[in-house]
C-alpha cells in the first residue's frame, strides 16, 4: 500500500554541512511509514547517497527560486494523493517522535504547529521550549493572530492536504511559510500547538526569522522584507493594504527611532514570534 505521508525538504548547494543531522533524525523516527519527497536545486548526493539508505525517497530534480521550488514540491504532493504534508527545512532536524506525534494530532486538528529548541550550528540548546514561552493552552492561532507575526514554518508544522489546491506562489517570494500558512489560515481550518520541542531550529545568518539580538541594518533587511511579504498578500486581500502602508510609514523613520524601537521591543517581548519585533 502506498504510504499517505509525505514529508518535504529543498536540497540546496550549502545545506551539506546540515544534512548528516537532519536524514539521520528522519531515519530514527519512531513511525516509518512516510515518504521523504526532496526537491533537489543543484544539490550533489554524492557521499551523503548512503545517508539516504532504508528511507523511502522521492527525488526531483528542479532549479528555480526559493519560492518556485516549495510551489514545485508542494503542487507534486497534492497530485500524488498524500493525506498528510509534514515540512521539514534541511539545515534543522527532529525528535524521533516528530512524526508520530504530529499525525496523531492531525486525527483532530487540519494544522499542527510544534514548540521548536533553537540550538547552536554546534547542536547546543540555546533556549528550549521556544514558542511555549510566549503561547498557552489558550492561544487561537488563526489568521488574525499570524498577520503581524508567525510560528507557522517549513520544518515545525504538518497539515492535512486537503487544505490546498494547486500553489502558485509570487517568484521571489522570499517569506514563503509565512505567505503559504496564511493562505491556509483563510480557510480557518483547526490548529493546534503541540507543546513540545519536536524540532531542532537552527539560529544561523540565514535564517530570516528577526527574534534575538541584531543591529539596525538586520532590522532594516528585515522590515523590507515584511513590507514585500504585505505587499504580495495586498494583491490577494486587500486586507493587508493596511499594513503595507503601516509599515513602510516604518521605514521612514530616523535610525535613531528605529534604535529606541529595536531597544523597546526587547524590553517589552523577550521571546517574540518570528518577525513579531520587526516594528516600531
Amino acid at each position: 500500500m502506498k504510504n499517505l505521508v509525505a514529508l518535504f525538504t529543498v536540497f540546496y548547494s550549502g545545506a551539506e554541512c546540515f544534512l548528516k543531522d537532519f536524514l539521520s533524525s528522519l531515519k530514527e523516527q519512531s513511525y516509518k511509514e512516510f515518504d521523504l519527497i526532496i526537491v533537489n536545486d543543484g544539490f550533489e548526493v554524492g557521499e551523503f547517497e548512503n545517508l539516504l539508505c532504508n528511507l523511502n525517497v522521492v527525488e526531483i530534480k528542479f532549479s528555480s527560486t526559493v519560492s518556485k521550488n516549495r510551489e514545485y514540491g508542494l503542487n507534486y504532493i497534492k497530485r500524488a494523493g498524500y493525506k498528510y504534508l509534514i515540512l521539514c527545512d534541511v539545515d534543522d532536524f527532529f525528535s524521533r517522535k516528530r512524526v508520530e506525534i504530529s499525525l496523531n494530532m492531525l486525527r483532530e486538528f487540519d494544522v499542527v504547529v510544534n514548540d521548536v529548541d533553537i540550538v547552536s550550528n554546534r547542536n547546543e540548546i540555546l533556549i528550549n521550549n521556544y514558542f511555549s514561552r510566549s503561547l498557552n493552552s489558550s492561544t487561537n492561532i488563526d489568521l488574525h493572530f499570524i498577520k503581524e507575526k508567525n510560528l507557522l514554518g517549513f520544518s515545525n508544522t504538518a497539515i492535512k492536504t486537503d487544505l490546498f489546491d494547486s500553489i502558485n506562489f509570487p517568484t521571489n517570494l522570499e517569506i514563503v511559510d509565512w505567505y503559504f500558512f496564511t493562505i491556509i489560515l483563510k480557510k480557518e481550518p483547526k490548529v493546534g500547538f503541540i507543546h513540545q520541542a519536536l524540532t531542532y531550529y537552527r539560529q544561523h545568518s540565514n535564517n530570516l526569522i528577526g527574534i534575538g539580538d541584531y543591529p539596525i541594518e538586520f532590522f532594516k533587511k528585515m522590515l523590507d522584507l515584511k513590507i514585500s511579504h504585505y505587499s504580495y498578500l495586498s494583491d490577494i486581500d486587500l486586507d493587508y493594504k493596511s499594513l503595507y502602508i503601516q509599515y513602510l510609514d516604518m521605514k521612514r523613520k530616523s535610525d535613531m527611532d528605529i534604535i529606541m524601537g529595536i531597544d523597546k521591543n526587547k524590553k517589552i517581548n523577550k521571546y517574540p514570534l518570528w518577525w513579531e519585533n520587526i516594528k516600531l
